[in-house]
């Protein structure tokens, strides 16, 4: 079976007389591809760090939320470079791991830990301007301040009275 110049020519014209369609038909891959960066680079690495300390804190065995019940989150915004991260995160350490599951009024609390350093979007996102810094947040945009010495009773007290 052989192709004639004839039916070339004829497949030639048809595609030039229709570049209109090839031109949009390239305008969408661009567009799509446009979409598909901006969605890895800044929109997945946004949602990915955000979401994973909830996870995370809950686990498999996590109980199923009632209705009512509400999740609070206390951030430990640091680095591993700052003196006074570091002498803050073993009572962090401590207070996460003695609170699992905890439960204050309405509220499931999780806690994240945030390297500043590795995730400078979420620090961003919570107007970080020291280390270490604590913060809790009862819902989308409602932030409570922590700015007392990180011990047990400080953080207890602050969940008691934020959350009550």
């Amino acid at each position: 079976m052989s192709i004639s110049a004839k039916s070339v020519k004829t497949t030639l014209e048809t595609i030039y007389s229709k570049r209109h369609i090839l031109v949009m038909l390239l305008v969408a891959c661009l567009f799509i591809w446009i979409g598909a960066y901006v969605y890895n680079t800044y929109v997945s690495s946004y949602l990915g760090s955000s979401l994973e300390g909830y996870a995370s804190s809950m686990g498999e065995n996590a109980p199923p939320s009632s209705e009512n019940q509400k999740t609070a989150t206390l951030y430990m915004f640091g680095t591993s470079w700052c003196p006074h991260c570091k002498t803050a995160k073993p009572i962090w350490d401590d207070y996460v791991s003695n609170n699992e599951n905890l439960k204050v009024g309405n509220y499931d609390i999780l806690f994240k830990s945030v390297d500043c350093d590795a995730e400078k979007n979420i620090a961003d996102k919570f107007n970080v301007k020291g280390y270490p810094t604590f913060k809790l947040e009862r819902g989308p945009g409602d932030i409570v301040e922590f700015e007392a010495k990180p011990t047990h009773d400080n953080f207890t007290s602050l969940l008691q009275t934020s959350l009550t």
